[in-house]
């Protein structure tokens, strides 16, 4: 990727400041990841018994395969709050499917902050309108400002694959830096990908590659509430859709490049040394096989 200004084709993102955690704070804490039309979506989320109302909703909506949009906030983890918080969380996610005219099951929420305290509903509702006018397919950045809490920078990180039917590209937004222990983090993660797979081979990747990164991470030995990763596939018009047989050998090229330095990942340094292309494939695409590959 040369720039963030490239953008990821089939998606765009938002973000405001809606003084979520305390409304005299003015920086960016409500954020939104809309894809034109429904993607293929897979995620995990956490396996701590005490579940976060935005993780619990998130797996029952991703048990169709599909997603169109997140809804996500810092500052209030949405947590601890009982049935008033699952209300809330539906209530927002049914304020953005209509002001984005698709429907509410397609879109998810992610939460992270303080727990045990609801979600400032008029604050948050008032916002919606002008994330859903901020849309812009260059804003990634700005989305991945607006889920930080005591991160000290914003964690992403872009890919650019060639395969037989031209380039594809990977873009992945995540927070996360106390509460962690194996089973994830106190993390919120989305991946995006413009390329349409099956649904059964995308969840696949994602638990090969969730089982190999975040589920082997330790700082401090919690397990965080609403820990969840979701990737979405394909969430453009003209996306070429992709199944898991195919010739074998087509493996993509992948240099990774942090999108604020533009130098490159260390987490992703055997698939892309300082901007050089390396072949090999990404953390839980399988290699090709006389049976698998692209």
């Amino acid at each position: 990727m040369k720039s963030t200004a490239d953008g990821m084709r089939g998606f765009r993102f938002s973000s405001v400041a809606a003084g979520i955690k305390a409304a005299e704070v003015d920086r960016p804490d409500f954020g939104l990841v809309a894809a034109d039309v429904p993607a293929v979506a897979a995620g995990v989320t956490t396996t701590n018994l005490v579940c976060a109302a935005p993780a619990a909703i998130t797996r029952e909506r991703l048990a169709s395969g599909l997603c169109q949009a997140v809804l996500a906030n810092s500052g209030n983890a949405n947590a601890y709050t009982g049935e008033i918080g699952r209300r809330d969380a539906v209530e927002l996610i049914a304020e953005a499917a209509g002001s984005l005219g698709i429907d509410p099951e397609l879109v998810i929420p992610l939460s992270t902050g303080v727990i045990g305290v609801p979600l400032p509903m008029t604050r948050m509702s008032s916002r919606i309108p002008d994330l859903v006018s901020g849309l812009n397919e260059t804003r990634f950045m700005d989305f991945a400002r607006s889920i930080m809490t005591t991160d000290t920078r914003p964690k992403t990180v872009l890919l650019e694959g060639e395969l037989s039917h031209g380039p594809i590209r990977m873009l992945g937004v995540a927070k996360g830096s106390g509460m962690i222990a194996p089973k994830m983090a106190t993390m919120l993660a989305v991946v995006l990908v413009d390329l349409r797979v099956e649904s059964a081979f995308l969840r696949e990747c994602l638990l090969d590659a969730n089982s190999t990164t975040f589920d082997c991470i330790t700082v401090d030995g919690d397990t965080s509430t609403n820990d969840t990763l979701i990737v979405m596939a394909g969430g453009g018009r003209q996306i070429e859709r992709h199944s898991r047989r195919c010739s074998p050998g087509r493996v993509p090229t992948w240099p990774a490049r942090s999108c604020s330095t533009g130098k490159a990942q260390p987490s992703w340094s055997k698939y892309g040394s300082s901007g050089a292309q390396t072949k090999g494939t990404p953390p839980g695409w399988p290699a090709p096989s006389p049976n698998l590959s692209w």
